[in-house]
């Protein structure tokens, strides 16, 4: 981000530093309400969680609408291609600039959600510092797809398959068509435009999908030991930033009298996790430091209106769970990430 904007006396740029003051007088006497989109995971655009009527949708949208925060489900493909993330996140940045600049976006994403707000934070952070279509260079946002390919020399060469190189170029080009002037300046201010994104059992690909720091404040990592999906496709841990953390998550059942639990890939965007997710921020920020999140073991309980305890340390992804969810719990878990993989895969077929 830049570190603020000089005003010019030229009078071509008379216009840019009004709008400019315009705007940096919103954002200072405008309450800080927020823009909240919840996006499901891969094949899970058919469930009811994230969207109203949906019991987590619920929890955040109640405990939103007492800061004054607006909430909306994101609705994409929920495909596992590359085409997919690519397309998802495109939307959701346009989704983003459709809200005024001086909007505090919060993006809360189960599973390879997770990986179209990465995406969809590159794309913004290259649209902000490349809006000039004669200075473009999309390397950055291809990279991730790039391929090794033996060529007939009998060399390695690493490309992007064409139709991906066409669709990343297509996408970023009708978000350029989509900043306008007050957008163009709220690269500008001393914020960023994405506050907050939560991964929820988010597979982890940080060489594909790195989200970029430039322009999202903070990024809270929750991850279970018990969530075999996250761990078959990815990593649990993003790596060490001072505003992102990685939060190994439990939940405290009453009437558990074993304890609390490690949550399996469905139930870590339980509502009970939901109703805190806001407030996570507070409750695991460094006390020694405020602008920096601490990682560690956060217990949430079924008790909605018992704060969450928070432990520092990291957990590590290699340790056995002592208490997972019952078997039942992750039976239901892969029960059903497979009939929707069935589902899916016969809708393509037909």
């Amino acid at each position: 981000m830049a570190d603020g904007y000089i005003l010019s006396g030229d009078t071509m740029n008379i216009k840019k530093d009004r709008l400019l003051i315009v705007t940096i007088l919103l954002s200072i006497t405008t309450p800080l309400a927020a823009d909240i989109f919840i996006l499901h995971g891969s094949f899970g655009s058919e469930s009811r969680w994230y969207r109203p009527g949906g019991e987590f949708y619920q929890a955040v949208a109640t405990e939103g609408a007492t800061l004054g925060h607006s909430v909306s489900p994101f609705l994409w493909s929920g495909g596992i291609t590359a085409q997919s993330i690519i397309e998802a996140a495109g939307t959701l940045v346009k989704r983003i600039l459709e809200l005024p600049p001086t909007s505090q976006i919060i993006l809360f994403a189960h599973s390879n959600g997770g990986n179209v707000c990465a995406y969809a934070s590159m794309l913004l952070g290259e649209l902000y510092r490349n809006l000039d279509p004669k200075e473009q260079s999309l390397n950055i946002l291809k990279k991730p797809f790039e391929e090794k390919k033996l060529t007939k020399n009998r060399n390695f060469i690493y490309e992007v398959e064409p139709k991906l190189d066409k669709l990343i170029d297509a996408t970023f080009s009708d978000l350029q068509k989509t900043v306008d002037l007050k957008h163009y300046l709220r690269r500008t201010l001393p914020d960023y435009p994405i506050q907050l994104i939560c991964l929820m059992g988010t597979p982890i690909n940080i060489d594909r999908f790195d989200i970029n720091m430039q322009v999202v404040k903070q990024v809270i990592n929750l991850y279970s030991p018990a969530d075999f999906i996250q761990a078959l496709v990815g990593k649990q841990l993003l790596p060490e930033h001072e505003r992102r953390a990685n939060i190994q998550t439990k939940i405290y059942h009453s009437k558990n009298a074993k304890g609390p639990t490690d949550p399996c890939h469905k139930h870590i965007r339980n509502p009970v996790i939901g109703k805190w997710l806001l407030h996570l921020p507070t409750i695991i920020a460094d006390k020694e430091n405020a602008t920096r999140l601490a990682s560690g073991t956060t217990i949430f309980y079924d008790d909605v209106n018992k704060e969450p305890t928070f432990a520092a340390g990291v957990y590590s992804e290699a340790s056995p769970p002592t208490n997972t969810e019952e078997d039942e719990f992750d039976a239901e878990s892969i029960s059903s990430f497979f009939d929707d993989m069935d589902e899916a895969t016969s809708l393509a077929i037909e």
